[in-house]
């Protein structure tokens, strides 16, 4: 990104939102991913809990055929805010307790009607008017919301569609069930991780071939 700055500071934060005011839209958008990464940081109060229990749980949604925002599902973003607002509700679990809760409670969260958000929405400083999440606003996607905790605040199911909804829905229960297990010792931690035969899932599936002459036609 590109700040109008004749000289950088050493102590120079991209945290404090009065230096957005400096960039240009896609500069602002340039940032936000590592500005996003350690406000996540910032607001959760075990790094070391928090890790486990993302890699975790992105681990099991990759299995899942979960882990993908461009196809209407979650993106590593999504999952990260997820789990960092775990990581919040429940500040002295150890990781097996916040793997539990973390499939317990999304399985059974009331999404059209709460939000998911890690901290006070920001509206800025005065005179930016960056387009940012509103739950109120008319056009926001209803289905989910989970929100960016920087400045401007996004949602990041922006993508997702009612049967996506449902089979994220379905799979975090069915994860609930298996965690649940484990924590009786009925079962072990593998079972939570057994990879998903897409063609015993799903019996009516699309297949697109793509093909032209020369390469620069399929861009």
């Amino acid at each position: 990104c590109r700040i109008i700055r004749y000289k950088i500071d050493d102590e120079i934060s991209f945290a404090d939102v009065r230096i957005l005011k400096e960039m240009e839209v896609r500069d602002i958008r340039s940032i936000n991913g590592f500005r996003l990464a350690d406000e996540i940081l910032s607001v959760i109060p075990s790094h070391s809990n928090f890790k486990v229990l993302l890699h975790c749980v992105k681990y099991w949604a990759k299995v899942n055929d979960l882990y993908s925002n461009i196809l209407g599902f979650f993106g590593g973003i999504t999952w990260a805010i997820l789990a960092a607002r775990i990581s919040q509700l429940y500040p002295c679990a150890v990781p097996s307790v916040l793997i539990l809760k973390f499939f317990y409670l999304f399985s059974h969260w009331k999404w059209e009607e709460i939000p998911i958000v890690l901290k006070k929405i920001d509206f800025g400083p005065h005179g930016m008017t960056y387009p940012q999440w509103n739950l109120d606003a008319v056009d926001r996607n209803k289905l989910m919301s989970i929100v960016t905790p920087t400045y401007p605040e996004q949602n990041t199911c922006h993508n997702i569609t009612a049967s996506t909804r449902t089979v994220i829905t379905i799979k975090l229960k069915r994860a609930y069930e298996i965690v649940r297990k484990i924590m009786n010792n009925e079962e072990s931690w593998p079972a939570l991780f057994v990879p998903v035969n897409f063609f015993q899932t799903y019996l009516h599936f699309l297949i697109l071939t793509i093909d032209s002459t020369t390469d620069v036609n399929l861009l």
